[in-house]
């Protein structure tokens, strides 16, 4: 048996937490055993127990799998730039991956929020985009393209909650009117940083 390095075995590990990421995207957390992520990693029950102890810690894994997944682009400058992205953003709901992909972040975090000793995976990506979404705000507001009413923080905060429950609603209320959802939210969106017409 040839010897494992620890590059070897970072790799496997990497190969086992995307091999869960493909297995529980496809079939949802609770119907995803360890032998189905085995049998999609290609390795044994005991080369996966190496890695992880449990279901938990794959499910943790999926979720840093997930994670490393979210390019972050650069912050945007311009008013523009954030509605374009935006609208990018909310036409991509509309893809069937997309919307498993949603689906599944969900179901993620979800299983998280079980266990408050887990829950400070959960807010990896979010603070991430937070810090995204303040640097872009901070950089319109220099640019003379906004004006912040609210202040740098406060605004922040207040767009990053329409912007997720614009998200959560355009997934799970089938008969919105997604255009008409999308205007409305621009329309906010603009109100709360202080964007002239």
């Amino acid at each position: 048996m040839p010897k494992r390095d620890a590059k070897y075995m970072s790799e496997q590990r990497s190969q086992i937490a995307a091999a869960a990421f493909d297995c529980i995207l496809e079939n949802g957390v609770h119907n995803t055993s360890l032998r189905d992520v085995c049998l999609a990693a290609g390795v044994s029950m005991g080369a996966l127990y190496i890695h992880f102890d449990n279901k938990d810690d794959l499910i943790d894994a999926a979720i840093i799998h997930l994670n490393e997944q979210n390019e972050m682009l650069p912050p945007v400058s311009t008013w523009t730039e954030y509605e374009e992205h935006l609208i990018l953003q909310m036409s991509k709901l509309d893809l069937p991956y997309e919307k498993k992909l949603l689906s599944l972040t969900f179901q993620l975090y979800s299983e998280r929020v079980k266990d408050p000793k887990k829950t400070p995976l959960m807010y990896d990506t979010y603070s991430e985009i937070v810090d995204w979404l303040e640097m872009s705000l901070d950089l319109m507001h220099k640019n003379k393209e906004i004006t912040l009413p609210l202040g740098l923080g406060v605004t922040t905060k207040a767009l990053m909650s329409l912007t997720y429950g614009t998200f959560i609603s355009s997934s799970v209320i089938p008969f919105l009117d997604q255009e008409q959802h999308l205007q409305d939210i621009l329309i906010s969106a603009r109100q709360i940083v202080g964007k002239e017409e």
